[in-house]
């Protein structure tokens, strides 16, 4: 319900412009803030693993020395992670080009996050049963249905539709995690963690510089038709990465 709240203290506050949206970031500070009060009050500290002798780099290198197929994995994560930072142009495309106001985005968000709450269970049952690969295989078409619902929306019922679909690509991102979790010694997650943030990083810089480019270049439609791209790619370097022994 909060994007829908939103729509509502953004409509309240004059509308989708600075005036309007500034009050937010004022509240989500507020909210970060008393959660950060709770973690500190009433949250015990974590067991602190056993720490071993060795730098930074000898960790990483423990990674790449140890891990299975971790480059490939790296390369796997930088290219299925761009939509999470082009994800932005979403609510831009659909207010700028199909017209939707402040409550139809905030739907939008809604049937996001529903479809990724409601459908975590059961996914993670299937992906258990049947395949973690087979799954992130399942879902990422239905995301890229989402984008191209978004493109030829005739109405905001369709963009509604699109946002609900789009809640599909964070399923996949949960179940091709636990992938990545088996691909490295127990021990050695911490410094694996940390590779992958990196590799998320640098696509954190890249996308939005490439995003603009192409909608400044060729047009508005063609940053969702290049995350489509990333996402074709994405499947075709998963399926040459092992996971683990599916349950019957």
């Amino acid at each position: 319900m909060a994007p829908v709240v939103a729509a509502y203290l953004i409509t309240s506050f004059g509308g989708m412009n600075a005036g309007g949206i500034r009050p937010l970031f004022w509240i989500s500070a507020a909210c970060m803030l008393v959660a950060l009060i709770i973690v500190y009050l009433y949250l015990p500290n974590p067991i602190e693993p056993s720490r071993k002798g060795g730098t930074i780099l000898q960790g990483f290198s423990g990674v790449f020395r140890e891990g299975t197929m971790v480059t490939r994995w790296l390369v796997y994560t930088m290219i299925s992670t761009v939509p999470m930072y082009l994800a932005f142009y979403i609510p831009y495309y659909a207010k700028e080009i199909k017209g939707a106001d402040p409550y139809v985005i905030g739907l939008m968000d809604s049937a996001y996050w529903a479809s990724s709450v409601f459908l975590a269970l059961p996914v993670g049952i299937l992906a258990d049963r049947y395949g973690r690969k087979k799954m992130v295989a399942l879902l990422t078409p239905f995301y890229c249905l989402a984008l191209v619902l978004l493109v030829v929306a005739p109405s905001d019922l369709v963009l509604i539709l699109a946002g609900l679909l789009n809640g599909f690509f964070m399923l996949g991102a949960i179940t091709q995690a636990a992938i990545g979790l088996e691909l490295v010694p127990r021990e050695m997650l911490g410094s694996w963690n940390g590779l992958n943030s990196l590799s998320r990083g640098v696509v954190n810089i890249a996308a939005p510089i490439i995003g603009g480019l192409l909608w400044a270049s060729l047009g508005p439609e063609y940053v969702f038709y290049f995350l489509i791209a990333t996402q074709v790619v994405k499947l075709g370097i998963l399926w040459t990465i092992p996971s683990s022994v599916t349950r019957g």
